[in-house]
This record gives structure tokens, sequence and C-alpha cells, in this order.
């Protein structure tokens, strides 16, 4: 993964993530990545498998900012649903497929917004944006 502000790529790397230019740096994490990306302005944000949401300087892995907001999640069983994450301008949307709600993050002070209740079990969502001129 990566993002236009960077020169370098972002990877799993087990039990964290790594940065991967000429050589590969790892970012040890508390827990395994579920899922992790970039909000729009490059802010490196990581769901983790002990339920927290982390937000990480991109260039050095440092955890600025943390928050509790699933129980563990298990990364075994084929069948399981597991949380998943979509990031937006500021905003971190994370499902939780146990209790069929959609959170809303801001990711500058990491506090829950917005609780969405949608009922069944959201495994999975998507973020869309479109940079262009304005007319």
């Amino acid at each position: 993964m990566s993002h236009s502000k960077y020169p370098f790529f972002i990877g799993n790397f087990g039990q964290g993530l790594a940065r991967i230019d000429n050589q590969i740096t790892p970012y040890p994490l508390p827990a395994n990545p579920v899922r992790f990306g970039f909000d729009k302005d490059g802010v490196l944000v990581v769901l983790t498998a002990d339920g927290n949401l982390h937000a990480l300087e991109a260039a050095s892995g440092r955890v600025i900012q943390s928050l509790r907001v699933s129980e563990p999640i298990p990364l075994s069983g084929e069948s399981a649903v597991r949380p998943s994450m979509a990031l937006a301008d500021g905003l971190a949307f994370v499902t939780l497929p146990d209790k069929g709600e959609v959170l809303e993050i801001e990711l500058a002070s990491m506090t829950i917004t917005r609780r969405f209740n949608v009922g069944g079990a959201p495994a999975s969502l998507d973020w869309l944006w479109v940079e262009g001129v304005r007319h």
C-alpha cells in the first residue's frame, strides 16, 4: 500500500507492518494487523486483532493514538466475518459484524463520532473520493 505523499510502501509484516523502500523496516504493533491503509491526507491507520484502531506516523511507524473499537478479532476460521475498515478525509469507518454496526471515528481526536446501526453482519465497505477541478 502506498500514498502519494510518501516515497515508500507499507506492507503486512506478521505482528506489525513494514516500511518498504530501499530496505525493509519493521513497524511492530501490539497485535497482528487486520486492516490498514492511508486516509486522504496520508495518515496511516491500522485495525489490529486485539480490537484497537491505531493512527501511526507513517515515516517512523510510531503509534500516535489508539482507540479500542471492538472485542478481539479472531484471525482463524474460514467462515468468520471480521471487521473491516474504510478511510476517508480525516475519518475511519469500521464495521462491527457481530453488532450490525458501522462506527465513524474522527482520526484527529481518535473518538467515535457516530454509530450506524445497519443490521445484519456488515463485512466490508469502501469510501470513494474524487479529486479534480470544481466547476
